[in-house]
């Protein structure tokens, strides 16, 4: 069981990562 906590750790930096880059995309104007 102890093999779960780096998956967790990943798991939550990635989802943190999303939320970050989803942020940034609604407070950024789109330019394209």
């Amino acid at each position: 069981m102890s093999n779960i906590t780096p998956v967790l750790e990943r798991y939550i930096i990635v989802i943190s990562a999303r939320i970050a880059i989803c942020i940034l995309v609604k407070m950024t104007p789109v330019l394209e």
